[in-house]
C-alpha cells in the first residue's frame, strides 16, 4: 500500500506491506485488526508539501504503480476540485456550460489520461470542502462528478463515490495554500490583454515607471475592465525587446520584475488571482526587433515592450 497526498506536486509519503493471513476467516480478521493502526497512520501522517492540488497527478502516479497488478483498489479521499497541472478550476473550468467530454477529450489527446486499466477506484469526499474553499453548488458537484468518472473510465477503471461525510476535524498547521475556487453561474470567459509600452512605461532596464500617475491611471482602467468579467487566475506576464549585446536572462528578470509592478498595482485595485512571470524576449507574439546591420529596429523593440494579462496560462517561445 502506498499513501499519495495529491498536492501540487504528488509523491508517495509513505509504502508498507500489509500481510493477511487467509488460512481460515479468524486468521483473516486478525490480520485485518493487526494492520488496520499500521494503515491508519501511514495515512494520518501523510502531508502535503507543495501548493495546490492535482488530483490527476496524484491518480496517474497511482496507475502507474498498479499497471499489470490484478484486483488493484485506489481509495481517494478528495473534494475532487483540482487546482494545478493539466485541470485548474480556479481558471473557470468548472461552469453551468462545462462540457466534461470535451476536456477528457482534450486530456486524451496531449496524453494526460492516466492508466487505470483493470483498477477499481472507491472516491470519499468528492465536493466536501474545508475553509476557505466553499461549498460547491449541487451543479458544481455533479459536473465533478462526471469530470472524473469519465477520466478514469477512459483510463480503463471504475470508480465508485461514497457520500459518507468527513467529521469536522482540526488540519496539521502550515499546510501549503490551495487557492479557492469560486463556483457561480457565470461563465468564465477567455481574458487576453495588452498593456503596451505606450500604456505603461518603464525606465530603461528598470522596473520604475517612467511616469507613475500615469502608469497608475491606465492600470485602474485596466482593473475596471477586469472587475466586470469573471475570471479566475490571471497571468500577469512582462515581456521585452532583445536589444543588441543584451544578456536574454537579464532580460527576463526585468520583464519579472515589470510584471511583479503590474500586478502588485492590480491587486492593490482589488484584482485577484494573480500570478505574475517573466519571458523577457521570449514571449508570444514577438516580432523581429534586430535589423540585418545588428542595429536596433526602435518601432518593433516598442512592440515587444509590453506586459501580457490572460487567463490562459501561455507558453514561451525561442526568440529569434
Amino acid at each position: 500500500m502506498s499513501v499519495v497526498p495529491a498536492d501540487g506536486d504528488p509523491k508517495a509519503s509513505a509504502s508498507l506491506k500489509l500481510d493477511v493471513d487467509e488460512s481460515n476467516p479468524t486468521t483473516v480478521d486478525t490480520s485485518i485488526r493487526h494492520n488496520t493502526p499500521k494503515l491508519a497512520a501511514a495515512v494520518l501522517s501523510a502531508k502535503s508539501r507543495v501548493p495546490e492540488a492535482n488530483q490527476l497527478a496524484a491518480l496517474g502516479l497511482a496507475g502507474r504503480a498498479l499497471t499489470g497488478v490484478s484486483g488493484a483498489t485506489i481509495v481517494i479521499a478528495d473534494s475532487g476540485i483540482p487546482t494545478a497541472g493539466a485541470l485548474m478550476a480556479q481558471n473557470g473550468l468548472i461552469g453551468t456550460a462545462t462540457n466534461p467530454t470535451q476536456i477528457v477529450q482534450q486530456l486524451r489527446e496531449s496524453g494526460s489520461i492516466p492508466t487505470l486499466a483493470g483498477v477499481s477506484v472507491h472516491w470519499f469526499g468528492i465536493g466536501q470542502t474545508a475553509s476557505p474553499q466553499t461549498t460547491p453548488p449541487g451543479w458544481a458537484q455533479a459536473k465533478l462528478r462526471d469530470l472524473w468518472s469519465q477520466i478514469i473510465e477512459t483510463g480503463g477503471g471504475t470508480v465508485t463515490f461514497h457520500d459518507d461525510p468527513f467529521p469536522p476535524g482540526s488540519p496539521p498547521p502550515d499546510l501549503p495554500a490551495v487557492t479557492p475556487v469560486l463556483f457561480n453561474e457565470a461563465v468564465a470567459e477567455p481574458i487576453a490583454l495588452v498593456i503596451s509600452d505606450e500604456q505603461v512605461a518603464f525606465q530603461e532596464d528598470s522596473s520604475v515607471f517612467v511616469e507613475e500617475a500615469a502608469a497608475k491611471a491606465a492600470l485602474k482602467g485596466v482593473a475596471d475592465q477586469l472587475a466586470g468579467r469573471p475570471h479566475g487566475t490571471l497571468y500577469v506576464t512582462g515581456c521585452t525587446a532583445l536589444p543588441p549585446g543584451a544578456d536574454p536572462q537579464r532580460m527576463i528578470d526585468v520583464a519579472t520584475d515589470r510584471a511583479v509592478a503590474v500586478g502588485n498595482q492590480l491587486t492593490a485595485l482589488g484584482v485577484g488571482n494573480i500570478q505574475t512571470r517573466g519571458y523577457g524576449p521570449h514571449c508570444p507574439g514577438r516580432i523581429p526587433d534586430i535589423g540585418p546591420d545588428g542595429g536596433r529596429i526602435p518601432q518593433a523593440q516598442a512592440q515587444n515592450r509590453k506586459v501580457l494579462i490572460t487567463t490562459e496560462d501561455i507558453d514561451r517561445e525561442e526568440a529569434k
